[in-house]
């Protein structure tokens, strides 16, 4: 029908930046060299192996596609292993307390990580859709940015979306647009480039305040205080760029204290003695 597949429209976004601007090569010289430097990539970028798995198969699926017709010729994924699916209960999602040691100590060792982790607490975007925004797509007058150049690109249509800066990542945003790199998050060892990795400077953050968490981390903390405060949960996956409500499960993580609160704010706000005739009245009337 003419529409780009989830694959493709996947490819178009991640790979196509990875072998373009990472790690520049052609179709045919995607080898499983390659493809191995990609899995390091993407995890140094914070993103989880459940991801990088369907990344690898996406990519597995295209190049199967091109063998049959002739573009390339040896399968390179013949040498490189596919992570297996994870549960996703291993996520950690911060305290206020863990997210003040974090930012704390990050400060101290790299600006930039300190940056990402407030962006990402605050705002929710994956760690990779940062580190790769370019100044163009920030609007400091109307105090919004714009993850991915088009609907093309990205993880799927979805991810291309522009987000409203809060209070927090305002002076963030305002603070890197100086400069004359075209990128939020210039690297510093390739000119020209944005940053790829701060797994490095995130390690040494996590061994100086023991914590164990990833980078992803603060993705998933963001929208779990996002939706214990009450926020649409349709808004939520919106502003994650999710293209369905389903992987919502998959970040959000109440605890049983969460739960216990909600039950207790539920009952305050309909007490005993209040009959069912009562509270449906009550709310035909706020129609």
């Amino acid at each position: 029908n003419g529409k780009p597949c989830k694959w493709a429209v996947s490819l178009i976004g991640t790979f196509q930046h990875y072998f373009e601007h990472v790690e520049p090569r052609s179709l045919t010289g995607i080898d499983a060299g390659a493809l191995e430097h990609f899995k390091v990539w993407r995890r140094s970028g914070g993103v989880e192996d459940n991801t990088i798995r369907k990344n690898l198969l996406l990519a597995r699926d295209f190049l199967k596609y091109a063998r049959k017709h002739g573009w390339v010729m040896k399968d390179p994924f013949e040498d490189v292993s596919i992570p297996a699916e994870q549960d996703s209960e291993d996520m950690y999602i911060l305290s206020l307390t863990d997210e003040a040691n974090y930012l704390q100590a990050a400060q101290g060792i790299s600006r930039d990580l300190h940056d990402l982790a407030l962006i990402g607490l605050y705002q929710g975007p994956r760690p990779g859709e940062v580190m790769g925004l370019p100044k163009s797509n920030v609007n400091l007058v109307d105090r919004k940015f714009t993850i991915w150049f088009s609907t093309r690109q990205g993880k799927n249509a979805s991810a291309h979306r522009t987000l409203k800066m809060t209070d927090q990542t305002f002076p963030i945003f305002e603070l890197r647009m100086h400069g004359e790199s075209p990128w939020l998050f210039p690297s510093r060892k390739k000119l020209g480039y944005p940053i790829s990795t701060l797994q490095k400077a995130h390690e040494k953050v996590e061994r100086t305040i023991d914590l164990k968490c990833r980078m992803y981390d603060m993705r998933h903390t963001f929208a779990t205080r996002f939706a214990l405060r009450g926020g649409s949960l349709p808004i939520l996956s919106k502003i994650l760029g999710h293209s369905d409500l389903a992987m919502l499960n998959r970040y959000v993580h109440p605890s049983q204290a969460d739960m216990d609160r909600a039950m207790e704010c539920f009952s305050r706000q309909f007490p005993v003695a209040q009959s069912l005739e009562e509270m449906l009245v009550e709310y035909r009337s706020e129609e």
